[in-house]
């Protein structure tokens, strides 16, 4: 009899064992897939070149989001500050993030979380003799 009760324990033992491992791979591939998520946006220096005219509100384009008011430009990476989610959506006057929520305002300034940083801010410079935007990311 006693030797039943040893074998139950050490399954449970073995069980348990084996279930708290198996809870941390999923908690490895979310954290492995972020990183790549953050290695794959930071694509390094690049340069864009907008036609003025063809930014309304926003324009999100592949890496930037160019945001206008009358003759001003901003620039902003198109990376949620939260998690590195890529913002490619625009409802009304604000950014959305589709994984978590975050939503921000036409100067990058989070007005819903859980972002509670700005978006990365990019130097734009508009020429009105050429009509073009130019935006460099840094490398």
């Amino acid at each position: 009899m006693k030797e039943e009760r040893q074998s139950a324990n050490w399954s449970r033992r073995k069980f348990l064992r084996r279930l708290l491992w198996s809870l941390w791979l999923p908690l490895l591939v979310a954290v492995g897939s972020m990183m790549h998520r953050q290695r794959k946006l930071a694509g390094g220096p690049a340069t864009f070149v907008v036609n003025a005219s063809d930014v309304s509100d926003f324009m999100v384009l592949d890496r930037i989001i160019i945001s206008r008011e009358g003759n001003n430009f901003l620039a902003f990476e198109n990376r949620c500050t939260h998690l590195g989610c890529t913002i490619r959506e625009v409802r009304g006057d604000q950014l959305h993030c589709p994984c978590h929520g975050s939503r921000f305002d036409r100067e990058g300034l989070p007005v819903k979380g859980p972002a509670g940083a700005p978006l990365k801010r990019l130097q734009a410079k508009y020429s009105s003799e050429t009509g073009k935007i130019v935006v460099q990311i840094p490398g």
